[in-house]
C-alpha cells in the first residue's frame, strides 16, 4: 500500500559508574578579622568509599501510519506500540581507619564495613492509536487513545486507558472572512481535552520492604539476625490521571511579520498518591498510600514575535510569558495538620501550591529594653535556650495577642503565630530575545527570568533543621558555619557598632546550632524574593560576503563570539534565584566559533 508508512525504532542506553573517594580528616581554623577565632575539626574520619553503579535502558517503538486524501478531505490513521525497560544495580562500600594514605580496603582497620546495595527494575508497555481529519485546511479534528501498563503497579491495577480529543478552526479560510490577507494572514482557534496517565511518581510502588539487621544480644553464643514486620501493600494503587482542558488561538498579522499564540488551560490531576485513613493500632502497621489526592492547576502560555526589515537593517524580537496557580482540592488530612507543610510532608484541602508558612519577625533586639519586653512573652515553644535570648537575636511578633510565641497545635484551627508568609510559585515566568543584522554583522540577545516567587531559608523548610547546608549557607552564623560567610553577610551581621544590620548576630562557641535554631526560624524577615532577570546569551557575528566565500568554494561562512550567563540581576542575597540554596553557581562562559556551509 503506497499510502502506508511503517517505522520502527530501537534504542539501548547503558550507564556505568565506578567512583572512589578517599576522605581524610583534617583540622582547620577560622579567622574573623577581630572577632574571636573558632577552632574545630571538620570533615570525616579517614575512610575509603567505593561506589559502583550500572544502568541499562531499552525502548522499542513501532508505528504504522496510513494517509489518504480526496477532494478537500484529508485523513490520517496511526497505530503503534511502545515498550520500555530499565534495570539499575548500585553498590557502595565504606570502611574507615586508614593506617596509610593508600586507597585500598586492605589498609583500613575499622571493625565495621558499611555495605549498601540497590537494585531496581521497571518496564512499561503501551498500545496507541490516533485519527486525524481536516477539510480544506479549515476544520481540523484529532482523536487519540492509549492503553498502557506499568510494572510499578500490581497485576490487577497495572493497565490504564487514556484518551484525548482536539479541534481547530482556521477562521481566515472562511468565505465570510473578508479581511485582507496582508492584515491577517492566518487565524486559528483551538480546543482540546484529554486524560493522560502518570506512573513516574516517587514512593508509589506497591511493594513491601524488609531490611534485616543483627541484634546486639547473643543466644547460644551467637548474635541473632532480625527481620522487622513487612510493610502493608496496596494492590489497588494505580496511575495518576491528569485531565487537561485547553483553549488557544494562533494569529499571524501584517504580512506574517507579527505572530501571536495564546493558550489557557485547566488541569485536574486525579488519583494522586496520598496518605490513607488509619486503622486501629491493633493492626500493628501503617496503612499504605492510596489514590485519594487531587490537584487543580490553571494557567496560561503566551508568545509574541515580530520580524521586519528596513533597508539593509533586519531585526526581530520575541516574548514568551507563562503563569500558573494550583490548589490542593482533595487530600486526607481530617485534623488540618500543618506540621511539615513547608517541607512537603503534609498538605491540606484548599492549600495553594507553594505556600510558605512562618513566623512574623518583629525586630533584632538591640537594647536591654528590647530583651526585657520580649521576656514578658512565653516563647518556650520557639526555644528553651533562654540565655541566648539577648541583644542581637530575633524577636518574633505575637500576632494573635495571646502572650505566647508559638505554633499553637500545628493545625489550621490553631496555628498560633504561624501564618502564610509567601509562596514559592512565581507570579510570572518570562523570556525574550532580540536580534538584528546589518551588512553581514549580526547581534543576538536572549534573556529570561521570573517575577515573584519566594524562597525560605528557615529551618522549618530545610528538612534537616540547622544542619541543612542551604540554611547555614544563607545565614552563615555560628560555629563551623562561619566558614560560609559571604561579603554581604560578613559585613551585615548585627554588632554593637551596626545595630541596623540585616542578619542576626553570629554566635561563636559550642552552641552555634542552638543559636541557629532560635534565630533561623522560617520568618518574614529572611523570606527571599526570587525575582530575577538573567542575560542568558549574547552573541555577535559576521557573515562574510558571498564574493569572498566563493573563492574558497564555500556558500556561507560566519564567525561569531558568544557569552553564556553574562549577568543576573536579582534580589536574592545569596545564591542562584533559579535554584536557591547551596548549589554550584552558574558559570559564565565565552566561546568563539565558525559556521561553514558548502
Amino acid at each position: 500500500m503506497k499510502d502506508l508508512v511503517i517505522r520502527g525504532n530501537y534504542t539501548w542506553k547503558n550507564y556505568d559508574l565506578n567512583n572512589e573517594t578517599f576522605a581524610r580528616e583534617y583540622p582547620f581554623f577560622y579567622t574573623s578579622h577581630g572577632r574571636p577565632v573558632v577552632f574545630g575539626w571538620q570533615g570525616q574520619k579517614d575512610q575509603l568509599i567505593r561506589n559502583e553503579q550500572s544502568s541499562n535502558y531499552t525502548t522499542l517503538d513501532l508505528t504504522a501510519n496510513y494517509l489518504r486524501s480526496f477532494n478537500n478531505h484529508n485523513f490520517s490513521l496511526l497505530a503503534g506500540m511502545q515498550a520500555e525497560e530499565d534495570y539499575y544495580l548500585g553498590m557502595e562500600a565504606v570502611r574507615g581507619g586508614m593506617i596509610i594514605p593508600v586507597p585500598s580496603f586492605n589498609f583500613a582497620v575499622s571493625k565495621t564495613v558499611d555495605l549498601i546495595d540497590e537494585v531496581s527494575e521497571w518496564s512499561t508497555l503501551g498500545f496507541f492509536g490516533r485519527f486525524n481529519y481536516s477539510f480544506s485546511d479549515k476544520y481540523l479534528l484529532e482523536f487519540n487513545i492509549r492503553q498502557a501498563a506499568s510494572s510499578r503497579f500490581a497485576a490487577d491495577s497495572r493497565w490504564g486507558t487514556f484518551w484525548g480529543a482536539s479541534a481547530g478552526w482556521n477562521i481566515q479560510k472562511e468565505d465570510f472572512f473578508t479581511v485582507d490577507e496582508s492584515l491577517i494572514g492566518a487565524w486559528k482557534l483551538r480546543a482540546s481535552f484529554g486524560v493522560q496517565g502518570n506512573a513516574n511518581v516517587d514512593r508509589i510502588y506497591p511493594m513491601s520492604t524488609v531490611q534485616g539487621s543483627m541484634r546486639t544480644y547473643y543466644i547460644n553464643g551467637q548474635r541473632i539476625p532480625e527481620l522487622p514486620a513487612p510493610e502493608l501493600v496496596n494492590s489497588e494503587l494505580t496511575w495518576e490521571k491528569p485531565q487537561k482542558l485547553v483553549f488557544g488561538t494562533d494569529i499571524s498579522m501584517l504580512d506574517r511579520r507579527l505572530n501571536l499564540t495564546f493558550d489557557w488551560y485547566h488541569q485536574i490531576t486525579r488519583d494522586m498518591v496520598g496518605p490513607a485513613p488509619p486503622k486501629p493500632d491493633v493492626l500493628g502497621a501503617e496503612m499504605p498510600r492510596e489514590n485519594n489526592t487531587e490537584l487543580s492547576t490553571m494557567g496560561f502560555d503566551m508568545s509574541f514575535s515580530w520580524r521586519d526589515r528596513i533597508g539593509e537593517l533586519g531585526y526581530n524580537l520575541g516574548i514568551n510569558l507563562n503563569r500558573f496557580t494550583a490548589e490542593v482540592t482533595e487530600y486526607y488530612n481530617p485534623d488540618g495538620t500543618i506540621d511539615g507543610v513547608n517541607e512537603g510532608e503534609v498538605y491540606y484541602k484548599g492549600q495553594q501550591w507553594g505556600e510558605i508558612w512562618g513566623l512574623t519577625t518583629d525586630k533584632i533586639m538591640s537594647s536591654p529594653e528590647d530583651v526585657a519586653a520580649y521576656n514578658l512573652l512565653n516563647y518556650d515553644k520557639v526555644t528553651t535556650q533562654y540565655d541566648m535570648v539577648k541583644e542581637g537575636s530575633i524577636a518574633y511578633r505575637d500576632i494573635n495577642g495571646d502572650g505566647n510565641i508559638d505554633f499553637g497545635e500545628w493545625t489550621l484551627d490553631d496555628h498560633g503565630d504561624w501564618s502564610v508568609i509567601g509562596n514559592a510559585i512565581p507570579d510570572l515566568y518570562y523570556s525574550f530575545f532580540v536580534g538584528a543584522d546589518w551588512k553581514g554583522f549580526d547581534i543576538r540577545l536572549f534573556v529570561d527570568g521570573q517575577l515573584g516567587g519566594d524562597w525560605d531559608p528557615g529551618i522549618e523548610s530545610s528538612g534537616e533543621g540547622w544542619g541543612n547546608a542551604s540554611t547555614t549557607h544563607f545565614f552563615a552564623s555560628g560555629g563551623f558555619d562561619m566558614m560560609l560567610l559571604t561579603n554581604d553577610n560578613y559585613e551585615n551581621y548585627w554588632r554593637e557598632d551596626r545595630k541596623d544590620a540585616y542578619y542576626f548576630a553570629p554566635f561563636d562557641g559550642d552552641h552555634g546550632g542552638d543559636w541557629g535554631q532560635i534565630n533561623a526560624r522560617s520568618q518574614t524577615r529572611y523570606l527571599q524574593d526570587l525575582t530575577y532577570l538573567r542575560i542568558r546569551n549574547l552573541q555577535l557575528g559576521y557573515l562574510l560576503p558571498v564574493s569572498w566565500t566563493k573563492k574558497v568554494r564555500l556558500s556561507q561562512l560566519r564567525v561569531y563570539a558568544s557569552v553564556e550567563n553574562l549577568h543576573t540581576f536579582q534580589r536574592l542575597r545569596v545564591g542562584d534565584p533559579a535554584s536557591p540554596g547551596m548549589n554550584y553557581p552558574r558559570q559564565r562562559s565565552l566561546s568563539f566559533g565558525i559556521n561553514l556551509q558548502f
